[in-house]
């Protein structure tokens, strides 16, 4: 029986490491693109290369899974919970971006006059704010060492998780059902008007709804696949599930699964909802002697 519960887990680790492994890659290249291409360097991408970056620090953390489960059974404490403080960090920080991302649609959609002037003063504050507060909240994970009564570690802990977890996603859901309906309002205004150029109009709408949704895929992939993992690491109110033959939560494992999947997903929406990423990709296509071959074989 020991002996199938260590097999049951060495799977499902070598599954989630294969993924996390492809999330890496996949999201490095994202961070490339924006890099070495001057046409995407857009404060919209600006944003993607930190959600990309945040993709990554969780996935490097979720990458080694056996390692946490070792030191936990070796009792090393320290080494489980600088683990867990990495793993909180890339978590926040990818909510921090996701609430910066909906800042910046909120501005592109809702005030759109206002957009350049504010996108460009607040940017190069917005990303380093969201990055250091969340080293800092996650510092939260050391509280296990500190000489306090339970009751009193859960009045820190739960008021943390409502302001800096549960806060901003209500934030989210309703910034992003706003933007909708604006963007349903402006369509009726646009028809009902007219314009001298309604089809370019429409065509930027066009483009504004699509980002706006992409925004709204990855920040859902987010709340369905991270938030379970943060909860049950933070306050530990997941509990009784287990998988068959193994001892670690049922809950943990699923979120794991469900933080490396939408990682990986991430990219590919990102260059399915954006047109200069998908005309940048087709360019590198086009450089490599191989593809060049085919185009004139073709």
């Amino acid at each position: 029986m020991a002996n199938e519960s260590r097999e049951n887990e060495q799977i499902i680790l070598t599954c989630i490491f294969v993924f996390s492994v492809l999330a890496i890659l996949a999201n490095a290249l994202v961070i490339i693109l924006v890099l070495t291409s001057k046409r995407l360097r857009t404060y919209v991408n600006g944003f993607l290369v930190s959600l990309a970056a945040s993709d990554i620090l969780i996935n490097i953390c979720v990458a080694f899974p056996f390692v946490f489960f070792s030191w936990e059974k070796q009792h090393i404490k320290i080494a489980t919970t600088l683990y867990k403080y990495f793993l909180a960090s890339a978590s926040m920080s990818e909510l921090g971006n996701l609430c910066a991302a909906t800042y910046e649609r909120y501005l592109a959609v809702v005030k759109p006059f206002q957009y350049k002037t504010r996108i460009k003063k607040y940017f190069c504050i917005i990303i380093p704010v969201v990055w250091l507060s969340s080293f800092l909240v996650s510092l939260i994970v050391f509280l296990h060492y500190a000489d306090l009564k339970k009751s009193v570690k859960k009045m820190i802990v739960i008021p943390t998780l409502l302001i800096f977890v549960l806060l901003p996603l209500f934030i989210i859901i309703i910034f992003y059902h706003y933007i909708f309906v604006s963007l349903v309002k402006q369509k009726k205004t646009i028809h009902t008007l007219g314009s001298i150029h309604p089809h370019v109009l429409h065509q930027r709408k066009k483009r504004e709804v699509k980002l706006v949704k992409m925004f709204a895929v990855v920040a859902s992939l987010y709340i369905f696949s991270t938030i379970p993992g943060l909860l049950h690491e933070s306050v530990g109110e997941i509990r009784n599930f287990t998988l068959p033959g193994c001892t670690t939560s049922f809950a943990l494992f699923l979120s794991y699964f469900g933080i490396v999947l939408s990682s990986l997903a991430n990219p590919f929406i990102y260059t399915f909802s954006k047109q200069d990423f998908r005309q940048q990709i087709k360019v590198i296509f086009k450089n490599i002697p191989q593809c060049k071959m085919w185009d004139r074989q073709t």
